[in-house]
This record gives C-alpha cells, sequence and structure tokens, in this order.
C-alpha cells in the first residue's frame, strides 16, 4: 500500500484511518442491505460515521475511540490490547461483520462515491472502551489459555495466527524436548 498525503489520500475510495502505532478506530465491514444501520438494530452507540455502498447497501461502520490504543510492535501494553480484541470480536459478531475484514483500508467518508452517515458529536469524539463494553457480552470472546474459538481473538489474522501457533507450541514443547530436539 501507498502512503500519500492527507491532500491525496482524501480524494481515494478507500483510505487507512488507524495510524501503524496506534488502533484510533474500530472499524466493520457490513456485506449485507441496510447495514448502515445495523448498530442501531443491535442496540449498539451510533459509530462516528457509515460509509454506505449505494449499490447494495453494505457498509463500514467505524467507532472513534477517545483513547487509541497502542499496538503491540509499538510497545502496546497487553491488556489493552487483549481488552480491543475482545471487544472487536464482540462487536463485529453482533454486527454480523465480515470476520476476513482485518481493518487496514476502510471506505472513505469524505469520498461522494459512498452515502455517509455521520453520528452525533459524542460519536464523533470517541467512545473509551469500557462504554462501548457495556453493549455487547464480552465474556465469549476474551482470549485465555485453554480457549476453544481463537479465531475470535487478536486484531488481526496475524495475531489468530500466532495465538493458534503458540497454544499448540505449548502443548507439544514437552514431546520434542524429551526427543532430544
Amino acid at each position: 500500500m501507498l502512503v500519500r498525503s492527507y491532500a491525496a489520500a482524501i480524494k481515494r475510495r478507500y483510505i487507512q484511518v488507524n495510524p501503524p502505532h496506534l488502533r484510533v478506530f474500530m472499524l466493520f465491514d457490513l456485506d449485507y442491505e441496510g447495514a448502515g444501520l445495523a448498530w442501531e438494530d443491535n442496540n449498539l452507540p451510533m459509530p462516528a460515521w457509515a460509509a454506505i455502498n449505494r449499490e447494495n447497501g453494505g457498509a463500514h461502520l467505524a467507532y472513534a475511540l477517545s483513547a487509541p490504543v497502542l499496538t503491540a510492535e509499538y510497545g502496546g501494553r497487553q491488556k489493552a490490547l487483549r481488552y480491543l480484541a475482545a471487544l472487536e470480536a464482540a462487536y463485529k459478531a453482533k454486527l454480523r461483520g465480515d470476520v476476513g475484514f482485518v481493518s487496514l483500508i476502510t471506505k472513505n467518508p469524505e469520498h461522494p462515491h459512498w452515502l455517509t452517515l455521520r453520528g452525533v458529536p459524542d460519536a464523533i469524539r470517541g467512545y473509551d472502551l469500557e462504554y462501548l463494553a457495556d453493549f455487547v457480552d464480552l465474556d465469549k470472546f476474551k482470549p485465555y489459555i485453554g480457549r476453544s474459538n481463537v479465531e475470535a481473538v487478536g486484531l488481526s489474522r496475524n495475531c489468530t495466527v500466532f495465538n493458534l501457533v503458540s497454544r499448540w507450541a505449548h502443548k507439544n514443547v514437552l514431546a520434542f524436548k524429551q526427543q532430544g530436539y
């Protein structure tokens, strides 16, 4: 992906709204008609924006975070990252979001190709994680050792692969050591 200036990027249909070192927005790709109002249908808070495809009704929803979360590769705290990952997984499940969407790029809410619904000032300023958690059941999505649905944890596919492989490694390391490896 090519990094462009703000002036050039704002003219594009798709943009990267989260810098590499921070998670400022939780992004969701909803591939069904009426997705722009899915938050309302599911009793979730209003997003900062919903960029809606005029042809099929699918949408990208963006929830602004009042306190952005530092990502792991830049020294982010594991507890905050796990909490955010569980929160994103819970929202994705409740919104019936695309599980393959990695939240790297999103529909540009400023581009005329999309129909954009903007949130109220509180939604645009951002919500804290605890407030967002009040709307979902996080217990199903909190990562912990022995978890059976590891695909629900992690901020990206890389995190999910790491969780799967590390679980396998923890179970099998003694067998390999006993064989002299």
